[in-house]
């Protein structure tokens, strides 16, 4: 009796590695550009992975960051959600995407907050960390010391917005490590990385992790793209198994294409929810890194990008070569994987609106307030901004002099009238960011608080004050 039940056992860990095997060779797509990994949320246990220490660009992931930095502040209660936020003359020339607010534009830090999470807009990024941290230089260091402080060793930021840049690197292991931070540290702020669309005047804002309304049970976090990264995501999702709930976090960098994307972190997803929970190898802090690995960052800009540019000549004979490759056996196209692992879209809530204005919290490092309440137009935190020997104009009474291009637009008619339209106002927009980054302007001294595990850095102005956090948005209703 003992042997046929040692037998017995023994056959069924065979069939289970057999089905894992299957499930490795069938179900991985033909081309996974970059790294990704899927891990446990409770346990940290990880389940899928390839390449998840290699150093990578982050994209727009750097706005989780961003994000966690703000969540942070907030809790220290040097500010509140009701703070402003300026646009300054450093943030309206960050490149798309973007909101395109004018200089001086005032809104809340819990507007900013959707806006970086939802639109992924680099103006309002750069916004944001001026007005937390009273500079872009102070903000990024604070950055960097949380990244410490959470044990991300290989990553590295430089920006608030991850646009591109060659110090600014971060691995799948770290974004992971940064997912379960804000999953732990701030559960009450989760409803800001799954607003489905945001509103704008008459403009409709979609999120970009599109994942939100086709795979059931996500629960939000964030997307990216730049030419250097491909397309990269977080994804945290949560589902009944066996009666009990599981919480699983996919992590892919490096895709294609964005449905390339979203169709491979589905079925990362799916398969993880699919696999036996005993057979796992690592946790998180154990994942040993792979041979080899390369120190410095990934650049698939020739495939993602400049790609789509070749001439005919090369197009069809890359064609040639993808029919004489020999193809993995098994394999489904795109067009099947979304079939098969994602659903038609459906309705999880309604926009909400972006309310300009209304920002009755204490105020940041480096916004000026005037004497009679509320913030001026022209109160911008511009750190650095040039001196006036080094501006065209010498004195600030010969900047106000200056005279702004008027914009006048002949009758024509058709696009012609709005692309004039459109440089004229460009030609606006740079000269008042010329004229503001030359004014001089009193800058408030920044408050140094002491930071459990942090390095002592600027953190803002703004004495501690309670705040009354904003209305979540409603529960997400599924088909």
């Amino acid at each position: 009796m003992w042997c046929a039940g040692f037998m017995l056992e023994m056959f069924n860990r065979v069939r289970v590695l057999i089905l894992l095997a299957v499930l490795m060779v069938a179900g991985m797509p033909a081309s996974i550009a970059g790294p990704y990994l899927v891990i446990d949320a409770d346990t940290k246990l990880v389940i899928s992975h390839e390449d998840a220490h290699r150093r990578w660009a982050p994209a727009s992931l750097t706005k989780m960051m961003t994000a966690y930095v703000t969540f942070s502040a907030i809790r220290l209660q040097h500010l509140s959600f009701k703070s402003p936020v300026t646009m300054t003359a450093r943030a309206i020339i960050e490149p798309p995407s973007k909101m395109g607010y004018p200089p001086g534009t005032v809104f809340t830090i819990d507007q900013a907050i959707k806006i970086i999470l939802v639109k992924s807009a680099n103006d309002v990024a750069m916004a944001l960390g001026e007005a937390v941290g009273g500079s872009e230089e102070k903000f990024v260091a604070l950055m960097n010391s949380h990244a410490r402080r959470l044990g991300m060793t290989n990553t590295n930021f430089a920006n608030p917005n991850g646009l591109p840049d060659d110090t600014q690197y971060t691995s799948a292991v770290d974004m992971a490590r940064l997912t379960l931070a804000i999953q732990k540290d701030f559960p009450q702020h989760a409803h800001y990385f799954k607003i489905p669309g945001l509103k704008s005047g008459r403009r409709r804002l979609r999120n970009y992790n599109r994942l939100l309304t086709r795979f059931k049970g996500t629960t939000g976090m964030k997307t990216g793209f730049v030419c250097a990264s491909g397309y990269n995501v977080v994804v945290t999702n949560e589902r009944k198994v066996k009666q009990k709930t599981r919480r699983l976090i996919a992590i892919v960098m490096g895709a294609r294409t964005g449905r390339a994307r979203n169709a491979l972190a589905a079925q990362l997803l799916t398969e993880a929810y699919e696999k036996p929970a005993g057979f796992v190898l690592y946790n998180l802090e154990n994942l040993p890194a792979e041979l080899g690995i390369n120190l410095v960052p990934a650049d698939i800009t020739e495939d993602v990008c400049r790609g789509k540019k070749r001439s005919k000549a090369q197009r069809e004979a890359a064609k040639k070569d993808k029919k004489t490759k020999k193809k993995k056996v098994h394999t489904l196209s795109l067009k099947e994987r979304e079939k098969k692992y994602l659903s038609k879209p459906f309705n999880i809530g309604e926009y909400l609106k972006i309310r300009l204005g209304r920002a009755t919290g204490p105020n940041p490092h480096g916004i000026r307030v005037s004497s009679t309440g509320g913030t001026p137009k022209d109160a911008i935190a511009t750190p650095n901004r040039k001196p006036l020997s080094e501006c065209d104009m010498k004195t600030p009474a010969q900047l106000a002099e200056t005279e702004l291009p008027k914009i006048k637009i002949k009758k024509i008619s058709g696009k012609k009238k709005r692309r004039k339209k459109s440089r004229k106002k460009k030609k606006r927009s740079a000269v008042v960011a010329q004229i503001l980054s030359c004014i001089p302007r009193p800058m408030a001294k920044p408050v140094l608080e002491p930071i459990d595990g942090l390095e002592q850095v600027s953190i803002g102005a703004g004495g501690a004050r309670p705040y009354l956090p904003t209305k979540r948005p409603e529960a997400a209703k599924s088909e």
